[in-house]
């Protein structure tokens, strides 16, 4: 089985937790990916491409910003499961166009182009994002911008390494996976209660429908790479995107905001 198979079949694998119980994105969750020093704060006549849409948590916090359209793009979900996770969008957000193609982001073809294309937590489970990224540049406006948020090697080693490790048991679990997480998240919480740690004490922060969904993605990812600093920057030189700002979300993130070299 190829990376790329595996990660988008893992992520498939999500739905297990059923489309209606999974919660929405909230503004304070939306806030750790650090956008709102990078974008306006309403994205009215812009068209955006949502790359890896996937649970749509974070289409349904992108529509409430009023833009033009939204594209969402997803290999690991169909359209019938884009319409239940977006029905009730429509009534809530009607000034907003939405559509779907399910096709990994290096096979997209559309038409036009788009002024505001965001990976959030998406490249880092792409096993080739060189390709991914030469490709959706071509769907760029010229003076458009891509937003990414990629993992980060500044969890540490040992984090990677346990999340490896842990990361490893979960593929062979199948049905499983859900109590897993559970075992997980009771895990944690007793973790939370002997010692400090920022990466414990976020997820105990949220609510348990939020943790669990959060472990679950975690856990559940077929591939994961980690970027420094210097990665970023040779990914960007790679792809002759010019990177405007690249902002710290705490030890796990970065946000990265890049445009399309001036000749």
């Amino acid at each position: 089985m190829n990376r790329q198979f595996r990660s988008t079949k893992s992520f498939a694998s999500q739905h297990v937790l059923e489309i209606s119980k999974i919660p929405k994105l909230s503004a304070e969750d939306f806030a750790t990916y650090k956008l709102d020093g990078l974008l306006p704060p309403r994205l009215s006549g812009l068209n955006l491409l949502d790359v890896g849409c996937g649970t749509c948590r974070v289409t349904r916090h992108l529509a409430s910003l009023q833009p033009k359209s939204i594209h969402c793009i997803d290999p690991a979900i169909t359209p019938d499961q884009f319409r239940a996770l977006t029905e009730d969008f429509n009534n809530d957000l009607s000034f907003t166009k939405f559509s779907f193609t399910q096709t990994i982001a290096s096979e997209f073809h559309g038409e036009g182009c788009f002024d505001l294309i965001l990976l959030l937590g998406v490249l880092h489970h792409i096993p080739n994002p060189n390709k991914t990224l030469r490709h959706l540049s071509q769907f760029l406006a010229d003076d458009g911008r891509i937003v990414l948020w990629l993992y980060s090697k500044d969890i540490g080693v040992i984090s990677m390494f346990s999340l490896k490790i842990l990361r490893f048991i979960f593929r062979f679990l199948g049905p499983l996976k859900i109590k897993f997480t559970y075992l997980i998240y009771g895990a944690l919480r007793q973790a939370h209660h002997f010692r400090n740690s920022s990466v414990i004490d976020e997820i105990m922060n949220k609510t348990r429908e939020e943790a669990i969904l959060v472990l679950f993605d975690q856990l559940n990812a077929g591939y994961a790479k980690y970027y420094s600093e210097k990665d970023i920057l040779k990914l960007a030189e790679l792809n002759s995107l010019h990177i405007i700002k690249i902002l710290r979300t705490g030890n796990k993130g970065w946000t990265v905001l890049m445009s399309k070299k001036i000749s």
